[in-house]
């Protein structure tokens, strides 16, 4: 059987076919339409999806999408109703977005795929929730899921054994631990949805002197995990801005920063702050998620998960037996979440035992298609043996030069895993400033992978 997997309209969107319960082919809409974070619909990664396999649509038995867009407008419409009229401007642009798209995505599927077959939906929790256990190595786990926000459920606790899991505990709107890092995250002058990286990478520069400030006043966690934010200090309820930037600049003294700006020590503190708030609930979650089930195997999906440095540190922790990270947690992987929920949740189908047997599920390329690409866009090329490669490329990175790397098939997901990296020695500081500054155009302090 094969399944088709989609997400897509907020952020990363992404395709995947899923056949007989293993992922076949992922990739995200970004990599082909070269616009960072598309959230089109993944029109170029399905074709490219079922391109990969030799399919067409027709081969197509079934499409899941990665959350239930009704539910997610019933929020939307409360929320802004609630805060009426100081949300009449996000309002009037959500609802022009939802009415022309979003609330008739069967038939945008239909439409864009030429597929007259069955949908089905999952909620966001339960699609991170399905990408993360149905791909790990584990019949039984404690899975748990974070994020800004899905329909209404921002966190979750989940149980899985065998074939199924069963959602045991969910944190809603608005209180979120996406949310407030991501508020954190424009503050420090970074986008949303893509600059949340930058804090993590941030913080290890800093101290954590506004933490107990911002438990205090801003978000309160509970020793289950869950949060209750103080909205006086959020304005994602009514303005298309995050943070109260009057209101945080009067608790903590820091004002909000512009991107064009230096970053300062007081940043670097704030980011550390942040950073140990969210590391404070992640621990808290995933240890009162264990007394529920009373399973100390963990699975984690969401954009939370991608927090490698609290991944890390709840690797190592003591709390967690053995731990398991859905490679592509955020949006994305939603599309390989929803493809084995209705696979296993709905279908009924039986768990394969490798259901993600690699993380190189994108585009390949042969010599042939290689040697006509370069031959065609008239590209000066040396044509080495193995053996020869690895020494020359060898040679210039000892020489201090970046190399372009380039081999198989497509990594799915944000990490660049050797198939499409970017190499240089790191014993020199040097190469870490030229990669930042001149290649991958991004802040002197962001981390490179050892």
């Amino acid at each position: 059987m094969n399944l088709l997997g989609l997400s897509g309209f907020y952020h990363d969107s992404a395709a995947c076919i899923v056949v007989d319960g293993q992922v076949k082919a992922a990739i995200q809409e970004e990599r082909l339409s070269r616009i960072k974070h598309d959230a089109s619909f993944p029109k170029l990664a399905a074709r490219q999806c079922l391109d990969q396999l030799g399919l067409t649509i027709n081969d197509i038995d079934h499409v899941f999408f990665y959350e239930k867009p009704f539910l997610k407008f019933d929020r939307l419409l409360t929320t802004h109703f609630n805060e009426w009229p100081r949300s009449f401007s996000p309002f009037t642009r959500m609802l022009e977005a939802w009415l022309g798209t979003k609330v008739k995505i069967p038939r945008i599927i239909s439409k864009q795929l030429s597929y007259n077959g069955p949908i089905g939906f999952a909620k966001h929790h339960e699609s991170h929730a399905a990408s993360t256990f149905y791909c790990s190595p584990f019949d039984e786990a404690t899975i748990v899921t974070l994020d800004g926000v899905g329909e209404w459920a921002t966190g979750a606790i989940h149980h899985g054994t065998g074939d199924q899991f069963k959602t045991l505990r969910e944190q809603h709107y608005p209180n979120s631990l996406g949310l407030f890092y991501s508020t954190f995250t424009a503050y420090l002058g970074f986008e949303v949805n893509d600059g949340e990286y930058k804090v993590m990478g941030l913080a290890p520069y800093g101290k954590p002197i506004y933490k107990n400030k911002l438990l205090e006043q801003v978000v309160k966690i509970q020793d289950d995990g869950s949060l209750k934010i103080n909205e006086d200090y959020f304005r994602f309820n009514y303005s298309d801005g995050m943070p109260h930037e009057l209101r945080l600049t009067k608790l903590l003294g820091v004002k909000p920063r512009k991107p064009s700006e230096p970053i300062q020590t007081i940043h670097q503190d704030l980011a550390a702050s942040v950073q140990a708030v969210l590391e404070d609930a992640v621990f808290k979650t995933v240890k009162f998620a264990i007394s529920l089930t009373g399973q100390k195997r963990v699975c984690l999906a969401g954009g939370v998960a991608l927090n490698c440095t609290a991944n890390g540190k709840l690797l190592h922790s003591g709390l967690v037996d053995d731990l398991f990270i859905q490679p592509a947690s955020g949006d994305a992987g939603g599309a390989i979440g929803a493809a084995l929920f209705g696979a296993h949740m709905i279908l009924g189908q039986k768990r394969h035992a490798k259901a993600l047997p690699t993380v190189y599920l994108g585009p390949n390329y042969d010599q042939k298609s290689i040697d006509e690409y370069l031959q065609r866009a008239q590209i000066p090329h040396e044509k080495l043996t193995t053996d020869g490669l690895v020494k020359r490329v060898a040679q210039e990175i000892n020489n201090q030069k970046v190399v372009g790397w380039f081999q198989g098939a497509m990594e799915f997901g944000p990490r660049a895993l050797g198939n499409r990296s970017i190499l240089g020695d790191p014993r020199a500081k040097e190469n870490w400033i030229k990669i930042n500054k001149k290649v991958k155009f991004r802040e002197d302090f962001r981390p490179l992978a050892p």
